[in-house]
């Protein structure tokens, strides 16, 4: 049954309640935010970025990381929220940038949502259900609102752009997806290519190319901020190397992100199921102009999407061509794109469905509450039960660890970092486990590799990868660092400048032949010690 979804009248003004009723509305979004992500720093990816900020504003801090001092991909965000931290520690530095970008991701979903959906606290309703369909329903595992990161802050800008496409304001659309450009070049640069796609879709309703040249110029000038330091990364190496490096980045590393027949069945069930949804609510959503261009903005991420698929599949025995196409992530934008169609199209549904009983449509809006609050206080049971942050969670999953074990493995970490940051000189280096991803961040030192922060330049990615592979094979994946012999670890220590041997004992069981400074007491038993290597 089609029914004309109940655009505001010219001139007429919806009522919104006065600014007590706005507030409200801004502080139910932002609370829906922190109960989703509010969990302790460092987040899955803050302590990639953060640390890289630290060190972009003071390359003295952790000198001689592999990864620090690599090539700057984000120098945008690194300069934004990077500066902070100059005076205060990571973690407020994190809960600062936080709470400036959940701030500013609120206030423009607010304003997005009124746009589209102009009904007292409908943007709260819109906003739970982007946060539990982009947070559970995700295709290529990429989120829009999450710890501080270059993402989090450009989805915030993209949604603001939205919200001026929506209601006409072409200029300032470009002018907001230049400066997402400039923060996150991928996130940015996407949204930007599906705009202009949904601008051609629209045809006859598009604006004028001569009306919209002033945005188009400054947001083009703002997406050079992130478009030129994202060309660098690969202009001063031969051809080979770039190849090389792309391969690493797309199979080696990030295969989850990029390359469509690696992504997980479930994650494809379920997508398929969101993209049923989507189909179903644009049968019956007619007559909202500016769901419509939602609409097909979502269906311009969808098309990007499907050639990553093509590529993808018609590339499977060409990996060095796949490897250079894929490394672009043609699948970032729909895991948003889709969930941001579906959250607004579901109010506007059953205001389409007016007609129905009113049982009915009491029924539909209970349903329409009920569900993604369901998901969302799922979600956060679970973040409850596991109330570690992201960054040890992703390099320690629950499932490897009864809950006591957790508990104890966090909290050893954590000690023996501190440990370290109080002890041991400012410039000292350390071999450290692969898997782990906060040592910087708790231990304020310098590490010769981790797994989780692969360089963005190509020359830094091929030389990463080239330290994984000597100092963690496969029996040091399998038994830890104790898997070499005391003079290979010499050897190691010698030509990579490491002072210290940090040692993870769920994997390592013999003692080194190194002095133990820590723990300190030598009967003490702990989950990670630390050996210093002989001057």
């Amino acid at each position: 049954m089609h029914v004309n979804a109940h655009d505001t009248r010219v001139g007429e003004r919806p009522d919104r309640g006065g600014w007590r009723g706005q507030i409200t509305e801004l502080i139910c979004i932002f609370a829906l935010i922190f109960l989703c992500y509010g969990m302790p720093p460092p987040d899955v990816n803050e302590a990639h970025y953060l640390v890289k900020a630290k060190h972009y504003w003071n390359p003295s801090w952790c000198a001689s990381d592999v990864f620090l001092d690599s090539a700057d991909a984000h120098p945008v965000f690194y300069w934004l929220f990077g500066w902070p931290t100059l005076w205060v520690s990571l973690t407020t530095a994190a809960w600062c940038g936080r709470l400036v970008v959940w701030a500013a991701v609120t206030w423009s979903w607010q304003r997005l949502s009124w746009s589209i959906v102009p009904y007292r606290y409908a943007s709260v309703l819109t906003a739970a259900w982007f946060l539990a369909l982009n947070n559970t329903c995700q295709l290529a595992g990429e989120w829009a609102v999450g710890g501080l990161e270059a993402k989090a802050a450009a989805y915030a800008l993209v949604f603001w752009a939205l919200g001026s496409l929506v209601s006409g304001r072409w200029n300032w659309t470009w002018i907001a997806l230049g400066a997402a450009t400039a923060l996150h070049v991928l996130v940015g640069g996407w949204s930007l290519i599906a705009v202009a796609i949904a601008w051609l879709l629209a045809g006859a309703d598009r604006p004028a190319v001569r009306s919209m040249w002033p945005g188009l110029l400054v947001g083009g000038g703002l997406a050079l901020a992130g478009l030129l330091p994202a060309l660098w990364l690969t202009a001063d190496v031969d051809r080979a190397t770039a190849s090389t490096a792309n391969m690493i980045y797309v199979f080696d590393r990030l295969s989850h992100h990029l390359v469509f027949h690696s992504f997980a069945p479930d994650r494809l069930l379920v997508f398929g199921a969101l993209l049923v949804i989507w189909m179903m609510l644009s049968w019956s959503v007619v007559g909202s102009t500016p769901w419509l261009w939602l609409h097909r903005f979502a269906q311009s991420a969808l098309m990007i999407a499907i050639v990553g698929i093509g590529l993808d599949l018609l590339l499977l025995y060409q990996r060095a061509l796949a490897a250079e196409l894929l490394r672009f992530y043609w699948f970032r934008l729909v895991d948003v794109a889709v969930p941001l169609a579906i959250a607004f199209g579901v109010p506007l549904a059953i205001d389409c469905w007016s007609g129905t009983r009113r049982s009915a449509q009491r029924a539909l809006w209970g349903l329409a509450v009920a569900a993604p609050l369901l998901l969302l206080g799922t979600a956060f049971v679970e973040r409850q039960l596991d109330f570690r942050p992201g960054g040890i969670v992703q390099s320690s999953p629950a499932a490897f660890w009864t809950r006591g074990s957790r508990v104890a493995r966090t909290g050893a970490w954590q000690d023996i970092c501190r440990w370290v940051a109080d002890h041991t000189d400012p410039q000292a280096r350390f071999l450290t486990p692969r898997n782990q991803q906060t040592f910087k961040w708790y231990a304020q030192r310098s590490e010769v590799a981790c797994w989780k922060d692969i360089p963005q330049d190509a020359a830094g990615i091929v030389a990463w990868s080239q330290l994984l592979r000597d100092i963690y094979p496969l029996a040091v994946i399998e038994r830890g660092l104790g898997a070499w012999s005391d003079d290979q670890l010499r050897a190691i220590a010698a030509q990579q400048h490491v002072h210290y041997i940090l040692v993870d004992r769920a994997y390592t069981k013999r003692r080194l032949g190194f002095r133990r400074v820590y723990p300190e007491s030598p009967r003490d038993e702990a989950w990670f010690e630390l050996y210093e290597v002989d001057p």
